[in-house]
């Protein structure tokens, strides 16, 4: 076809070769335009489902951290209390994918026996204690962390209209536990099969309540969690 068709366009030629130049030799202009006709092609592949903490612009936040409210010594136990999850750090769920589903959740970075530490003293997390007493875990240190992610607060990004809440479902409240049905990690949010696909979510507002044992020690202390998505 192709050879058949360059020898028809060359006997074509000629004869338009013929006229230009009897048009050119009375008129003295004459233009001829050929068009040829492309077709593009663009593919755009799915990305990664992911978390991350950002600030408000939407910026990774380098370092995040919760701050617990203060406390005194006592030979009592006691509660303070924090937030995961604000306007200058809030949890960021992305899912440029076709698959809606997805959960994230929470746990202690160095395991189930991980504890509290201001660098001389210690006390844990995961005791099924609730007065702050010790339990038959594997250590000797008393404390119970609960995460209460019904009270966090979910929001499409940039909006909820771009991106629905529909069929996002926040974690029920609980409590980390070594022994007595373990409990390592505690679910935040969770995407359900008809949740929004290509689309961007965040979670702030989530509780979190720290019962210290009686007679801790003063000191700074620090426990680093991981967020995790799968």
């Amino acid at each position: 076809m192709t050879a058949v068709f360059q020898a028809i366009r060359s006997s074509m030629l000629t004869i338009i070769v013929g006229i230009v130049l009897a048009a050119v030799a009375s008129v003295g202009l004459y233009q001829t335009v050929f068009g040829v006709a492309s077709s593009f092609s663009q593919t755009i592949s799915d990305g990664s489902q992911s978390v991350d903490i950002v600030d408000a612009g939407g910026t990774t936040v380098g370092s995040p951290s919760v701050t617990f409210s203060s406390a005194t010594f006592s030979t009592s136990s006691q509660t303070v209390t924090g937030t995961l999850g604000t306007s200058s750090q809030r949890i960021r769920v992305y899912n440029p994918t076709s698959d809606a589903t997805w959960t994230i959740a929470i746990a202690a970075t160095g395991g189930s026996t991980a504890t509290w530490s201001d660098g001389s003293h210690t006390y844990d997390f995961n005791d099924s204690n609730t007065d702050g007493t010790d339990d038959a875990d594997s250590d000797s240190k008393g404390g119970r962390l609960t995460v209460n992610p019904a009270s966090g607060t979910r929001a499409g990004s940039p909006d909820n209209t771009a991106c629905p809440i529909t069929d996002l479902t926040l974690g029920s409240s609980s409590s980390f536990r070594e022994v007595a049905a373990a409990v390592s990690s505690i679910t935040l949010l969770t995407g359900g099969s008809s949740a929004t696909t290509y689309c961007t979510w965040d979670l702030t507002g989530v509780g979190l309540s720290q019962v210290l044992p009686p007679s801790q020690p003063s000191g700074a202390y620090t426990l680093s969690f991981t967020i995790t998505l799968s």
